[in-house]
């Protein structure tokens, strides 16, 4: 079943892959043919949008923020990280139009705070620190000299990788040689890319697009836009050969790793055949999905075996194992439904011993200073069903203070009650989310969590007098070996060795 709910998985990954930030109102079969993942992206957001209204804008930071701002986190705790790590804390900066990065590391350790800045773009990385190298010297590696210098490079000899034989360096180069172009892909990859390898995996997943009339939550019938997906084995395994041909990373390392996903299919292909159809249902209007269904069936190959007694003629007696195949077909049925007060899931697994039944329902009830989502989470056997989760989530509009309160059931009986309360502070260029306390029955933990999404005008610059790695000197290598163990960040190894 873990195997069954994977395949499921890919799907909702490549529907996950639609979303972004945009707005549309109506939708047509027109539209979505011509533009499968603007139209999927739109429908997506504004359900999300009509459904969470508290008016803590994090989407509109966000979308600034991913094209020039800085993402940060941070935890402090005395006890939490075993006490000699009291904080870590990470901000990663994204300029989307230079296709750069920096992210900046900071960890607490006995007291001390060690440092780190990295900058990544198309050429390699580059790392600045004072606590690692001893002073503010600048470290790069450069991806093209890596590849076509590393072999010959002083930095081989003392990594003593020149003793490697002709197949294992070769092997080695191969991977640098990889690496590079993906790293290069990666940045260079535009929008339209990202379109073009999208739409071709919906394709492979058989894209389907209709006009209909359905009935709504209010019994009245309404124009929608249909898109049906289906996932068979013969489509799973088009799929897993699309996306590994798209990244030629994971192609190259399945040699090095002894890994393949073509025979990861094949071993699903030989234990069950899949036939699942997906529809997502988009009210034509409002561009809103109104609803989400799951319907198939899955045929799980399984062995029983017998055993007969013989005897031999000095009395031992010998067991003979015989296996026949046995062919289980599971029925699948679940929808997800949408409204603006009510999110719903429900599924269904008949055709087994007993049928398995799911549902988690999220409801909205809002006020003018504060709103309230809850959680309900069932399960059930046959005709048992139970609790499984119990929650809610209240926000204070003019505070910004929020509190989580979920009861989570082991049996009917037993449950354990926890509650977690922060804060969420959004301005027009900066969104913060604190957290800073989880309380159960027995215990208070109080931390601090922090993560924040800033808008900013431009990234820090990489400092123009790097030196690169593969192209230092012995004695350069020497020297920055010998900084690096005086560092406090030496020290600190030299602490563990």
């Amino acid at each position: 079943m873990k195997k069954i709910l994977s395949l499921t998985l890919v799907f909702c990954m490549l529907i996950t892959a639609c979303l972004g930030f945009s707005s549309c109102s109506k939708v047509s079969a027109k539209k979505v043919e011509k533009d499968p993942q603007a139209t999927l992206t739109d429908a997506f957001q504004n359900t999300s949008s009509s459904f969470f209204t508290d008016d803590a804008k994090v989407g509109d930071v966000l979308k600034d923020a991913l094209e020039c701002g800085a993402f940060s986190i941070s935890f402090e705790s005395e006890t939490l990280m075993g006490g000699d790590v009291t904080k870590i804390g990470e901000t990663t900066y994204v300029d989307a139009k230079n296709k750069k990065m920096v992210s900046d590391l900071n960890v607490t350790y006995k007291g001390e705070e060690l440092a780190a800045r990295m900058f990544l773009d198309k050429n390699g990385v580059m790392l600045n620190s004072k606590d690692v190298f001893g002073s503010d010297k600048t470290v790069a590696i450069n991806l093209k000299t890596l590849a076509e210098k590393f072999e010959d490079s002083e930095l081989a000899k003392i990594l003593s990788v020149t003793n490697l034989d002709k197949e294992e360096m070769q092997s080695l180069k191969d991977a640098i040689n990889t690496l590079k172009t993906e790293i290069e892909k990666a940045v260079e990859a535009t929008d339209e890319d990202s379109k073009e390898r999208v739409e071709k995996y919906l394709e492979i997943l058989k894209q389907t697009v209709s006009e209909e009339k359905v009935e709504n939550a209010n019994g009245k019938e309404k124009k929608h836009v249909v898109v049906s997906y289906t996932l068979t084995n013969e489509t799973l395994k088009d799929l897993v050969e699309a996306i590994v041909k798209d990244a030629s990373l994971v192609d190259a390392m399945k040699d090095q790793l002894d890994f393949s996903l073509e025979e990861a299919i094949e071993e699903i292909e030989d234990m069950a055949t899949i036939n699942l159809s997906v529809k997502l249902y988009i009210d034509a209007k409002s561009n809103v999905l109104t609803k989400i269904t799951l319907d198939g069936t899955v045929t799980v190959k399984t062995f029983e075996s017998t055993f007969t007694e013989s005897t031999l003629d000095d009395g031992t007696v010998m067991l003979k194992e015989s296996r026949k195949e046995i062919e289980e077909t599971a029925t699948l049925a679940g929808e997800i439904t949408f409204s603006d007060t009510e999110i719903k899931l429900t599924v269904k697994l008949t055709g087994l011993e007993e049928p398995i039944t799911a549902e988690i329902k999220l409801t909205k009830e809002e006020e003018k200073d504060s709103v309230v989502y809850r959680v309900a989470v069932e399960g059930g056997t046959g005709s048992v069903t139970l609790k499984l989760l119990n929650a809610s989530y209240t926000y204070t509009k003019s505070t910004g203070a929020f509190e989580i309160k979920a009861d989570i059931y082991s049996d009917e009986d037993d449950r354990i009650e926890v509650s977690v309360e922060g804060n969420i502070k959004v301005t027009k260029d900066e969104a913060t989310l604190e957290i800073n306390k989880i309380s159960t029955e027995d215990m208070t933990v109080k931390f601090k969590l922090v993560l924040s999404a800033k808008k900013i005008s431009k990234i820090p610059e990489a400092p123009a007098d790097a030196k690169d790695i593969v192209s230092m000197t012995q004695e350069d290598l020497l020297e920055l070996i010998n900084e690096i163990e005086k560092s406090k960040f030496g020290k600190l190894i030299a602490e563990f060795f």
